[in-house]
């Protein structure tokens, strides 16, 4: 079951990070905000698009694009982003209230 923080392969081949909160598990969908390749990535932002390390991998987290899926969408486990969850609640939140 797709938890908080775990990261992804969707159906349509995006990494995804989950960040809908765990109480919430019984739902049929989550929400997930995608990441982005560093190299596709040019910004000075760093707050709102954090860099996500996942094994060697260095993905930007890039929440302007959160999203609803279905969890049968979530069809591959890469791994999980929790060491990281302050970043990514300090994106999410810089998004949503603006700091």
């Amino acid at each position: 079951m797709a938890r908080q923080f775990d990261i992804y392969r969707s159906d349509d081949g995006v990494l995804v990070v989950v960040v809908q909160a765990d109480i919430l598990m019984h739902l049929p969908t989550r929400v997930v905000v995608p990441l982005v390749s560093n190299k596709d990535m040019n910004t000075g932002f760093k707050t709102l698009m954090p860099v996500i390390l996942e094994g060697d991998s260095k993905m930007h987290l890039f929440p302007q694009q959160m999203a609803t899926v279905l969890t049968s969408s979530l069809v591959t486990y890469i791994g999980s982003a929790a060491h990281q969850s302050d970043e990514i609640i300090r994106a999410c939140d810089l998004l949503l209230t603006g700091y």
